[in-house]
């Protein structure tokens, strides 16, 4: 636990959590719960806190539904700082349709797989499901081939224990790939939540197609992105949706999806690479809780 400037911060995945608040809260200073994993593994310790002090704020990776939640773009951060020094030259001629790195089994990211893989989206593409039990019927594990992953990367490992090479940038993945199809963490309809699967595409000049929270798309034009909304359907709020935007983008021709998408991706690339306009948001934020 830290304290600065009169305010309280406590990590929510601190192991000694419930003892930090109850033996440092201070009524007559602000307290800020400071959440970067899925929200809703923290619902216990929201309601903790709720409970028993009334001067709290809940800080999140995107806009949340709750009334004292605050924005932290720091997840960005961490990916900035990681790939800072990493460049992706992205070929004219790619080899493949999509990258696809669904990570950790959700039931609604293999949903997607078993129907991309119905349509033959992945015929032609890169892509990785970490899978050891079989929980798709017929699917195993399936791995990066090794020219196109990390050294000694273990995706079980990653997936279910450390996931900090998840946030390296590997230049040859995009390099190669048409366009990213995201699965964030979350689709609830409480929250727009980003993490490096967004960024990772973002910062390596990449289109991307989402599987993700509804707003997602709002959100990232709020903080200065630009989306593809004028090439592709973006509104697929449905699992068929979604996949018949792959198949538009799987049917076009090389050379017009590369005119169609360089101008957008070209601005999120070097704003995503930018951090001057994150310290701004940051105190926005605050200053829109008053609490600077």
């Amino acid at each position: 636990m830290q304290k600065e400037h009169g305010i309280n911060v406590v990590n929510a995945n601190d192991t000694d959590y419930y003892r930090v608040v109850q033996k440092n809260i201070d009524k007559r200073e602000i307290f800020v719960l400071y959440i970067l994993d899925n929200v809703e593994h923290y619902h216990d310790k929201i309601k903790f806190i709720d409970d028993q002090y009334q001067n709290y704020f809940l800080c999140t990776a995107g806009p949340y539904n709750h009334p004292r939640n605050i924005i932290t773009l720091d997840t960005l951060v961490e990916c900035q700082e990681l790939n800072k020094n990493i460049k992706v030259s992205h070929n004219l001629n790619k080899k493949f349709d999509f990258l696809f790195m669904p990570g950790k089994n959700q039931i609604w990211r293999l949903e997607l797989v078993k129907e991309l893989l119905h349509r033959g989206i992945l015929d032609n593409s890169l892509w990785s499901l970490c899978n050891p039990g079989g929980t798709v019927v017929g699917i195993t594990q399936r791995k990066m081939p090794a020219e196109y992953e990390l050294p000694n990367f273990d995706l079980q490992k990653v997936v279910y224990g450390d996931p900090a090479p998840s946030r390296i940038i590997v230049p040859s993945q995009y390099a190669d790939t048409r366009c990213s199809i995201v699965c964030e963490t979350t689709i609830s309809d409480d929250r727009v939540y980003l993490t490096e699967k967004t960024w990772k595409p973002l910062l390596s000049g990449h289109p991307f197609l989402s599987q993700a929270n509804p707003g997602y798309h709002a959100y990232l034009r709020d903080l200065g992105f630009r989306t593809f909304s004028g090439i592709w359907n973006e509104n697929h709020d449905t699992l068929n949706g979604l996949v018949n935007q792959c198949i538009k983008i799987k049917n076009l021709e090389n050379d017009n999806f590369l005119d169609l998408t360089n101008e957008i991706v070209a601005h999120n690339r070097d704003l995503a690479r930018r951090q001057d306009w994150i310290r701004e948001y940051h105190l926005e934020q605050l200053h829109l809780k008053k609490i600077c």
